[in-house]
């Protein structure tokens, strides 16, 4: 039994006689829409943060940071730190006056 990636090879590789080109692109097009992309949500409650914060450095360490990212409540803060102005994803915090003082 074929898995996705191998009945996808399988229609790339097939002759043009077999499957057109255009009957192709449109159906790379369909299954594209259809799986959609790859999404990160982090939850709301205040004592997940830790764990979130945990996820996110496991995912930039790995490479695997989804370019989407949401959260809500305590999520929020420690999905947007990756993605905040001027910051790369998996770099170190800058650090502040205010975080100094801590």
């Amino acid at each position: 039994m074929l898995g996705r990636h191998g009945a996808a090879e399988q229609i790339a590789a097939a002759a043009d006689d077999e499957i057109a080109m255009a009957e192709k692109l449109e159906f790379f097009r369909r299954a594209s829409h259809c799986f959609g992309r790859t999404a990160l949500m982090l939850s709301g409650a205040g004592a997940l943060g830790p764990f979130h914060v945990g996820v996110i450095k496991a995912l930039v360490e790995e490479d695997l940071l989804p370019n989407v990212i949401s959260g809500s409540s305590a999520g929020a803060p420690s999905g947007g730190k990756p993605v905040s102005p001027g910051r790369s994803p998996g770099t170190k915090p800058r650090e502040t006056k205010s975080s100094r003082n801590r």
